[in-house]
């Protein structure tokens, strides 16, 4: 009885010794070298350190130098990189570049983008010569290489540095993935079209017919591009250049996270792009070391909100570069003052008064910009400060609205910190941010088209609006800016401050169904690595099905092995039992061991009431005679609202010859487990579900319905035979045919046979003990003429694609076996279902479907292998009653597919779960 422990305690030892000598091996390996070139500028340098620690936390083989290249004074850089002194020193270095003589001063007035460019070709020589050095110096190293340039956005011409020197490029862009589509379309744009865009006219705004730009779903404005793209003093022409180096690197970085940009990220997976990498939220959590910030001046903002009631004061803040002009402040005091809502406002003044190209003089005191009396009238709601420490004040509980100009870090900031944005661009790319933050739902649009350095004005009314929408607490906004701040931490989780890739290894049990269903849970997990498969017999589907997941690795038993466990597997494992891994071998290795229920919560109810009623009588189930069964009072079974009758037990529980014993074994062993996953959503078993929220049993994680919609790769399918199949569906009128199929193993004697048209599976003969005559053409057990007759309403197949079938719109009925895939699946097309079970737990799935009002009963304790006949004229009815249009059964599946595909959708209830139990797996490490 040892010997499947046994065996797969050796083979999970085998596993994990080469495991750990790859880790090993991992550790000795030589050090990389990766050198990165930010972009001047303090949000750039940030995050790229931020991206840079991130790095080095992962694998202790990095090490990273960063070239720091400035054109003018900045306090900040200077901040940030002595915070960089303290950091891991001997793992990050920082080189400050030589400075260059900058492009003339008016450039940057009139073409920012055509100085920065012009700025860091002057640089290329002095990166190069860094670059020789450093590879001079480690040519003496066999323990460390250089592996190549992380190269900021403006820095991209210095790919040709790496090309020179043999190294690779890559692109670290701080941007979003929506911004990256804008560099792919200006390539494409430019070799069609080379002068500069042409800026709406706001008289005749509905000409602009937009620009398909990859990573939108919508034509995107001409009046949210960045304002570089209709710049004609060399800002566009800059930009294009910039942007066609991106086809040279290696890969592209970006601080993005999949969950915040599905739909643009799924658009350059196509093998012309170099490989794209969602590395963010990369932010600095720690809030960054501003010089114009003193801890007093901190102290006294927090303090301040530390009084404020939660989620009740609206934060406005510009950036860094981020000033108004006293008509447009006017008209911000008057607006927030309008409001009634409490606010902190960073007033940007820089140090010394300038006029800007709009005309707009800044002052040093703020009092000389507001409106008369402002302050003294707000005083106890408002507060108005030159520097906030941004990060901080999003993270406070009394913050409950962000007006900003949506620079890409603040955004990723508000996400994080869960707090609603209203969008006032001001330049660069953020117009191009605000717009992709309407369109995913995230943000309020007060203005998506200002433009700083213009006329234009914010009145105080729209102002006023847009601060009262993003401070309603219960709308739509706020409540997907929640959602998405918990899919951020998600995206970034890590464990004792490093971020962990989560290994699991899976033990599916012998079978088709069991197979596919543990594979395609798999791949529903983000963080998994390896899925242990034991192949207990040799046979083309799981050899076909093995192909198919490019993500796991799968570990063969070895041969020599199959044998014994095939016969421990008949002796101790009977084939209604699932194989179960003994928590033990988990235990012994260190390893937290956790269940796959392929099956229902309505099953794992039965399982939990096995151990309890075997204490109290520990013999076999006795099946109810015929002639008795009005008698049999039921069992009272936690999952099922009412008594579950004798008669549609599992056949197992009346074995007396170890079947009982064994699955009662089994069944102890749950309680071990660290949780357990079903394939079940909770709108559909709701009641089974919240009878297993106590303290007794594991936590539970419903994630169903896990089906594979490609259907499964089967050797004994070719494509003439589904094309034949298919064909004759695409002929047939809308929801007119009934889909007869019985799994795997569902096979019948000839009495049966003559009775009905359906997917007769004819498998190979290895089921004698079940006394079932298997048959190599279906016309031997088929009336006479039969196919004949009915070749015009009918066809007869050895094996049919079933979820391509149960997805046809002419199929309106399925006579089952109630195998659970087989029910998922019709819930997922709303398909209703008769029900024909034969083996396992399929009385039971049965019995559950009839209880939930989603079946058509035709039988409820048939069973395969004894001398029953279901008559004619009993499946006659069923057909009938599942045919009916109208049906009440109809009408409950339609709205119970619903359910399932919301289950599964991002922030459905299956969807939470597993990102739950992935949480949850993660702390028991």
């Amino acid at each position: 009885m040892a010997m499947c422990p046994f065996i797969i305690k050796w083979i999970l030892r085998f596993f994990l010794k080469k495991r750990n000598k790859a880790v090993e091996s991992h550790r000795k390996m030589k050090k990389v070298e990766l050198i990165f070139v930010p972009t001047p500028g303090a949000g750039h340098l940030a995050s790229t350190v931020e991206f840079v620690k991130r790095l080095i936390h992962h694998d202790d083989r990095i090490l990273v130098t960063i070239f720091s290249i400035e054109w003018s004074s900045s306090g900040f850089a200077d901040a940030y990189s002595e915070s960089l002194a303290t950091l891991q020193p001997d793992r990050i270095h920082l080189i400050q570049l030589s400075p260059v003589d900058p492009p003339p001063l008016h450039l940057w007035t009139l073409a920012p983008e055509a100085f920065m460019y012009a700025l860091i070709q002057s640089y290329i020589p002095h990166v190069r010569n860094a670059v020789t050095n450093i590879l001079s110096m480690k040519s003496t190293s066999d323990s460390i290489r250089v592996a190549g340039l992380v190269l900021d956005l403006f820095c991209s011409p210095m790919a040709d540095v790496a090309t020179e020197l043999g190294l690779s490029s890559y692109i670290y862009l701080t941007s979003n993935a929506s911004f990256f589509g804008l560099v792919l379309y200006l390539q494409a744009l430019h070799r069609q079209n080379s002068s500069e865009f042409e800026y709406p006219n706001p008289e005749n705004p509905n000409k602009d017919l937009g620009h398909l730009i990859p990573g939108f779903a919508n034509p995107v404005p001409s009046c949210v591009l960045p304002s570089f793209m209709f710049n004609k003093h060399g800002s566009y022409t800059a930009f294009v250049k910039i942007a066609e180096r991106f086809k040279d690197a290696k890969g592209i970085v970006i601080n993005t996270f999949e969950e915040l940009e599905t739909y643009a990220l799924s658009c350059f997976v196509n093998g012309q792009n170099p490989p794209i990498y969602p590395v963010g939220p990369v932010i600095h959590l720690d809030s960054l070391p501003h010089p114009e910030l003193d801890q007093l001046q901190r102290d006294r903002i927090m303090k301040w909100l530390d009084n404020q009631p939660e989620s009740s004061v609206v934060f406005l803040c510009f950036g860094s570069h981020g000033c108004h002009g006293p008509p447009q402040v006017k008209e911000i005091a008057l607006g927030l003052e309008q409001s009634g809502q409490r606010f902190l406002w960073s007033l940007r003044m820089p140090e010394t008064p300038l006029n800007d190209a709009a005309g707009a003089v800044h002052y040093k005191n703020p009092e000389e910009m507001l409106p008369e009396g402002f302050l003294e009238r707000i005083q106890e709601r408002g507060m108005i400060c030159r520097w906030a420490p941004q990060l901080d004040v999003l993270g406070h509980k009394a913050v409950g609205g962000f007006v900003s100009h949506c620079g890409w870090n603040s955004i990723l900031e508000s996400l994080w910190h869960g707090v609603p944005i209203v969008t006032w661009p001001i330049y660069a790319e953020q117009q191009l941010n605000a717009y992709m933050m309407m369109e995913v739902g995230l943000a309020v649009e007060l203005r998506l088209d200002y433009r700083g350095g213009t006329s234009d004005i914010v009145k105080a009314e729209e102002i006023e609006e847009g601060v009262r929408q993003v401070m309603d607490a219960g709308s739509e906004v706020r409540k997907k800016v929640k959602e998405m701040a918990e899919m951020a931490r998600k995206a970034v989780m890590n464990v004792n401050g490093r971020r962990w890739r989560v290994e699991l290894i899976f033990v599916p049990s012998p079978g088709v169904g069991r197979l596919a269903s543990t594979v395609d849970f798999a791949k529903c997990l983000i963080n998994h690595d390896t899925v242990l498969c034991i192949q207990w017999f040799s046979s083309g589907f799981v050899d076909a099905y093995i192909e198919e997941p490019a993500r796991i690795h799968f570990i063969q038993l070895p041969q020599s092995y199959i044998d014994p466990v095939r016969k421990c597997c008949h002796k101790y494992c009977v084939h209604e039992i699932y194989f179960q891994l003994n928590p033990d071998v988990a235990t012994d290795l260190g390893l937290p061991p956790y269940i796959f229920l392929t099956s229902n919560a309505a099953t794992l109810g039965l399982i939990l009431y096995l151990p309890i009623r075997h204490r109290q009588n520990c013999l076999e189930f006795e099946y109810p005679k015929p002639e008795t069964q009005n008698t049999d009072l039921g069992h009272l079974i936690p999952g099922f609202a009412n008594p579950v009758p004798s008669c549609v037990l599992p056949s197992f529980l009346f074995n007396k010859d170890g079947g009982y014993t064994a699955f009662v074994k089994f069944a102890e062993r749950f309680k071990d487990a660290k949780g357990i996953m079903i394939n079940t959503f909770e709108e559909l078993e709701p009641y089974a579900l919240r009878c297993f929220s106590n303290a007794q049993t594991p936590p539970i994680y419903p994630v169903g319905p896990v089906i594979q919609l490609d259907g499964l790769p089967n050797p004994e399918l070719d494509l003439v035979q589904r094309d034949k199949v298919m064909k004759w569906l695409d002929n047939q009128p809308e929801s007119s045919e009934v889909f007869l199929c019985f799994g795997s193993m569902g096979s019948h004697e000839p009495p049966n046979g003559h009775k009905f048209l359906w997917s007769l599976h004819v498998p190979p003969p290895v089921d004698a003990a079940a006394g079932t005559v298997h048959f190599k053409n279906p016309e031997e057990t088929l009336p006479e003429g039969f196919l004949e007759r009915n070749q015009e309403r009918g066809v007869v197949c050895a094996w049919a694609p079933q979820v391509e079938i149960l997805g046809h719109n002419a199929v309106g009925g399925f006579v089952s076996h109630c195998g659970w895939n087989s029910v998922l699946e019709s819930l997922w097309f709303s398909v209703p279902i008769v029900t024909w079970i034969m083996f396992a737990e399929q009385q039971l799935n049965a019995y559950m479907m009839k209880e939930l009002g989603l079946a058509v009963v035709m039988r409820l304790d048939y069973r395969k292998g004894i001398s029953d006949v279901v008559m004619a004229d009993e499946i006659e009815e069923g057909v009938r009653q599942v045919m009916n249009a109208d049906s009440e059964v109809r009408k409950k599946v339609k709205k119970t597919e619903e359910m399932a595909r919301r289950a599964v959708m991002n922030g459905g209830s299956s969807f939470n779960s597993i990102g739950r139990f992935i949480e949850d797996m993660i702390g028991n490490i």
